[in-house]
C-alpha cells in the first residue's frame, strides 16, 4: 500500500495515531491501519496526494470515519484477512467531531491550520507547518507560547478521562460549565480530574491553558504551556480574565508515558462582562 500511495498511507495511519492521542480515546492500531486502507482504496484519487492536499483529504477521511457503523464487529486487515475487531466504536463519534471541526473551514487557511493543531498536535506534515507558521507570523506579531505534551513525552493514551469544572462566583450557585452555553467575564473556574482505577501512584498530572482566536494573538496572550496545577495535581483554577474563548486540557502521566487526557473548552462571550 505504501508504494501505491507514495508513502501518503503511511503519514494518514501516523496522523490518526496523532488525532487518536491528542484528542485522547482507544483506538488500536490495527483498526487504524485497516480503515486507513479502506479509505484510500475508496478514494484512489488521494493516493498521489501532495501535502497542501490534506487538509481536503483529512475532511473526507474524517467523513469516511463518521459514517462507519460502530457497531460492526469487526474489519478484515490488508492481504491477510485476518479478522480486525471493534472494541467500542468510538472513534465513529470522534470523527464526527472532527469533521463538524473543519468541514466549513476553509483549506489551507489560517484557521484551518489551528484545526489541524488541535485535532493532531504539533506533528503534522512539516511542510504544512512551516508554509502556515510563516503566514501566522506575517499577519500577526506574536509569541508563540504554545508547548505540546507530545513534545515532552511519548503519547499512548489507554484510559478515558474527564476533565469537570466547576464555575464560581460570589452570589453565585456553583455550575458545571458544560451546562453553560458561553460565560461572562470575571468568573472562578475550578477544573478537576478523577484518576482512572487502573492508573496506580506514582503518576504525575500536568496542565495547559491556551487562549485561541485572533483576539488572543492580537493581545499577544496565547499562553499554552505544559503546567503543574495550581491548588494539587488533580485541580487547577483559572479566572475568566481573558475576553475570549480558549481550552484547558490535562494529562495523565504514567511510567514517564501520557496514558490518558481530556479537553474542555472555555467559551466567553466577549460583548459583555
Amino acid at each position: 500500500m505504501m508504494d501505491e500511495t507514495h508513502n501518503n498511507y503511511q503519514a494518514v495511519c501516523n496522523l490518526t495515531r496523532a488525532w487518536k492521542n491528542k484528542v485522547g480515546f482507544k483506538f488500536g492500531g490495527l483498526l487504524i491501519d485497516t480503515l486507513v486502507c479502506n479509505f484510500f482504496n475508496s478514494h484512489s484519487d488521494y493516493k498521489n496526494s501532495e501535502y497542501y492536499d490534506y487538509p481536503q483529504l483529512l475532511k473526507d477521511f474524517f467523513y469516511y470515519l463518521k459514517n462507519l457503523n460502530k457497531d460492526q464487529s469487526y474489519w478484515l486487515a490488508l492481504g491477510s484477512n485476518q479478522k480486525v475487531y471493534n472494541k467500542d466504536g468510538q472513534f465513529v463519534s470522534k470523527a464526527k467531531k472532527a469533521y463538524d471541526k473543519i468541514i466549513d473551514v476553509e483549506n489551507n487557511s489560517i484557521e484551518m491550520h489551528e484545526k489541524m493543531k488541535e485535532l493532531l498536535g504539533s506533528k503534522f506534515p512539516n511542510q504544512i507547518e512551516e508554509r502556515v507558521h510563516k503566514s501566522l507570523s506575517e499577519d500577526y506579531n506574536f509569541d508563540d507560547t504554545e508547548e505540546y505534551i507530545e513534545g515532552q513525552y511519548p503519547v499512548d493514551i489507554r484510559y478515558n478521562m474527564e476533565i469537570k469544572c466547576d464555575v464560581d462566583q460570589d452570589g453565585w450557585r456553583k455550575t458545571p460549565l458544560r451546562k453553560l452555553k458561553f460565560l461572562h467575564a470575571n468568573k472562578k473556574l475550578e477544573f478537576s480530574i478523577e484518576v482512572p482505577e487502573e492508573v496506580k501512584e506514582p503518576y504525575e498530572v500536568k496542565w495547559k491553558v491556551k487562549n485561541i482566536g485572533s483576539l488572543a494573538r492580537e493581545k499577544n496572550m496565547i499562553r499554552g504551556q505544559i503546567i503543574d496545577g495550581n491548588r494539587d495535581k488533580h485541580t487547577h483554577t483559572e479566572t475568566t480574565q481573558f475576553k475570549g474563548p480558549h481550552f484547558v486540557e490535562a494529562y495523565i502521566i504514567l511510567n514517564n508515558t501520557v496514558v490518558a487526557k481530556d479537553r474542555i473548552s472555555v467559551p466567553i462571550n466577549i460583548s459583555r462582562n
